[in-house]
């Protein structure tokens, strides 16, 4: 057998000669380790503003990464619906909003959000706003507790609730 091989390679060398041969062997050697390539990745700095948990389950999270002049924002949300798998545990869906903090949008997204919880818009039953954050269209409206005043903060799949004291606690306040 390795005798065989030989005399192929001698047969190859001997019709493409010697550089062709060479060329198909790198060749061959790379597009066989080619198909799975692990390629180093820069990774942000990202550091949380504020956070919301519960036992070891993350509700919300408010990340930022500042690169250069620009400081890009991350609100990290359990969504409101839970799943069930087969064995009725709960499955956690997760969502992302990234926006940019030019024109400072932090503080203008924590004000909107926070003005829902003021007496008089709070009486206003069709108080709600909706507006662009990063490349998601959000929904916010009232949604009344039992025991405490709370908003819906609603994108076209996901959604999430938030009192007053999250906010705060989620924005840093």
């Amino acid at each position: 057998m390795k005798q065989q091989k030989i005399l192929c390679m001698a047969k190859l060398k001997k019709a493409f000669g010697s550089t062709t041969l060479f060329v198909l062997a790198v060749f061959c050697q790379l597009s066989s380790t080619a198909q799975l390539q692990e390629v180093e990745t820069s990774k942000a700095n990202w550091v949380t503003v504020g956070e919301l948990k519960w036992l070891s389950n993350t509700k919300a999270s408010l990340k930022y990464s500042a690169s250069g002049n620009d400081t890009t924002y991350q609100l990290y949300m359990q969504d409101a619906v839970k799943l069930k798998n087969n064995n009725d545990r709960t499955i956690y869906q997760y969502f992302t909003i990234r926006f940019s903090g030019e024109d400072n949008t932090l503080d203008k997204l924590y004000d909107l959000l926070i003005a829902f919880f003021d007496n008089e818009n709070w009486k206003n039953k069709q108080y709600e706003k909706t507006f662009r954050l990063g490349d998601e269209m959000v929904l916010v409206q009232r949604f009344p507790k039992v025991t405490t005043k709370a908003i819906v903060l609603a994108t076209k799949n996901n959604s999430i609730v938030f009192t007053e004291k999250e906010l705060k606690k989620l924005f840093g306040r």
